[in-house]
C-alpha cells in the first residue's frame, strides 16, 4: 500500500505516529482521515526488522507535540515500537494510544502505559471514535490552525457512515456465521444421537440464518441433512413397526405352542396338529429356525400317534367283531349239539 500523504517536516506542532509495519493498511487509513481533518502528521513507511531505531526518528519524537501509538499484537512485538514508546515517555511527551486490535499487554508495557490516554478503537463506531479522537488532540496541531471545511467534514462523515454501515454488515455476518456453525454442530450432534426431531428443527434454524447472509451452500447442505433426517425418521418408523409386529407374532407363537402342547398331552391329535401347523407358519414369518424345527417334530409325533391310534382302534374293532362272531358260532354249535346234529356241531366247534 502506497503512502497516503507526505509526512510533515516543518517546525509547527505535529503528531508523531508510531506503529507496526504489519498494521500499515489499517494505520494509513486512520492517519489519512486525520490528515483530511487538517492535522499535521509525521510518519514513516513502517519499520522492517532489518532497520535500526535511528537518530532521525529520535529527532522526530523530540520535536513532536503529541506522540500517537497504534496498539496491536503486532505492535507490542515490535522492538522499534517499544523503543519509541520508551523514548517518548522518557522525554515526557504527550502520549495517546489507539488500540486498533484487541491486545494483551505484557506487564512491563502495561505498567508504562497505565497513566496515558487510550482510545479502544476496535470497540467503537467511526462517529464516536473521531469525536473522541478530536477531543484528545490539541487544535494547534492542525495545519495553519485551520478549521475543517464543511464540505470536507461532510465528505469524511459520508465515508465514515458508509464504512460504519459496512463494518456493521460485516460484524453481523460474522456473528451469523458463528451462530450458523454452532447450530450446525449441535444439529449434527443430535443426528449422531438419533434425536431426529430436534436435529430437523435445528437444521431449519440453520437455513433461516444462511438466508440472512445469503449462504447458498449452507442452505443446500442443511436441506440435504433435513432430507436425510426425514429418511431416518421413516426408517425408524418402519423398524419400530417391524419390531412391534415381531413382538406380537412371538406372543401369538408362544400362546399357540402352549395350547398345542396342552392338546397333545390330552391326546387331542387333530387340534394339536392344527395348532402346531399354525405355530410353524408364525415361526416362518419370524425366521425362527428353532421354532420351525420344534413344530415339525411335534407334528411328526402327532402323526405317529394318530397312526398308532388308528392301528390300535383297528385291532380293537377286529377283536370286537371276532368276539361277536365267536358268540354267534358258539350259540349255533350248541344248538346243533342239542339237536344231535353231531357232524355240524363238530364242524362249528372246530371253527371256534
Amino acid at each position: 500500500m502506497s503512502r497516503p500523504f507526505k509526512a510533515y517536516l516543518g517546525k509547527d506542532p505535529y503528531i508523531f505516529v508510531s506503529y507496526a509495519h504489519k498494521d500499515k493498511e489499517i494505520v494509513y487509513e486512520e492517519i489519512k482521515r486525520m490528515y483530511d481533518l487538517g492535522y499535521r502528521i509525521w510518519y514513516d513507511e513502517g519499520i522492517t526488522p532489518a532497520k535500526k531505531w535511528s537518530d532521525e526518528i529520535a529527532d522526530a519524537i523530540d520535536d513532536c507535540s503529541t506522540f500517537l501509538v497504534f496498539i496491536s499484537p503486532e505492535a507490542i512485538k515490535s522492538e522499534n515500537v517499544k523503543d519509541e514508546i520508551d523514548y517518548a515517555l522518557d522525554e515526557k511527551k504527550k502520549l495517546l494510544a489507539i488500540h486498533i486490535k484487541e491486545t494483551t499487554l505484557k506487564k512491563g508495557l502495561k505498567l508504562r502505559l497505565k497513566r496515558i490516554q487510550s482510545i479502544i478503537r476496535y470497540n467503537m463506531n467511526d462517529d464516536y471514535y473521531f469525536e473522541k479522537l478530536i477531543d484528545c488532540l490539541d487544535p494547534s496541531i492542525k495545519r495553519e490552525n485551520q478549521s475543517i471545511p464543511e464540505d470536507r467534514i461532510a465528505k469524511v462523515n459520508e465515508k465514515t457512515k458508509k464504512e460504519a454501515e459496512e463494518n456493521t454488515r460485516i460484524e453481523k455476518e460474522k456473528q451469523l456465521k458463528l451462530k450458523y456453525e454452532k447450530l450446525r454442530q449441535k444439529a449434527q450432534q443430535k443426528i449422531d444421537e438419533k434425536q431426529w426431531e430436534q436435529a430437523m428443527s435445528l437444521f431449519s434454524n440453520v437455513i433461516e440464518i444462511c438466508k440472512e447472509f445469503n449462504y447458498i451452500d449452507g442452505i443446500n447442505i442443511a436441506e440435504e441433512m433435513i432430507a436425510k433426517v426425514r429418511e431416518n425418521i421413516k426408517k425408524d418408523a418402519e423398524e419400530n413397526e417391524r419390531i412391534e409386529k415381531e413382538k406380537q407374532l412371538k406372543l401369538q407363537y408362544e400362546e399357540l405352542r402352549k395350547e398345542a402342547q396342552k392338546h397333545f398331552d390330552n391326546g387331542c391329535w387333530g387340534e394339536a396338529k392344527y395348532l402346531f401347523n399354525n405355530s410353524k407358519e408364525i415361526c416362518q414369518q419370524l425366521r425362527y429356525t428353532e421354532g420351525i424345527k420344534l413344530a415339525e417334530e411335534m407334528i411328526a409325533k402327532v402323526e405317529e400317534n394318530i397312526k398308532n391310534d388308528a392301528e390300535k382302534n383297528a385291532r380293537i374293532e377286529k377283536i370286537k367283531n371276532l368276539k361277536l362272531e365267536y358268540q354267534n358260532l358258539k350259540k349255533k354249535a350248541e344248538k346243533k349239539f342239542a339237536l344231535r346234529e353231531w357232524n355240524t356241531a363238530l364242524s362249528l366247534f372246530n371253527i371256534l
